[in-house]
């Protein structure tokens, strides 16, 4: 049957591929200066300060960028698209 492909690569190798792939990008600069800042600062506070940051969740939001890899959803009898959970977007 049909089948989609995604990966979690660079844009630059995935248009090497043919079909070129379907990837998420996340943004790495950014996931790097937030994970200096946070050794900095545990790192300065001492081991008191780390436990602060043992739970702490940081939200980043990575972009699909759909390629060839990526096919339409086949459809399904009966079959309903769930949307967000209640009370999230």
């Amino acid at each position: 049957g049909e089948r989609s492909l995604v990966a979690v690569t660079s844009d630059r190798v995935a248009r090497q591929f043919s079909p070129a792939l379907t990837t998420v990008d996340f943004p790495v600069a950014d996931m790097g200066r937030i994970g200096a800042e946070l050794l900095i600062r545990q790192l300065e506070g001492g081991e008191a300060d780390a436990a602060a940051f043992a739970d702490r969740q940081i939200l980043l939001r990575g972009k699909l960028r759909v390629r060839e890899s990526t096919g339409p959803v086949p459809a399904m009898v009966g079959a309903t698209v769930a949307g967000p959970a209640p009370g999230r977007s």
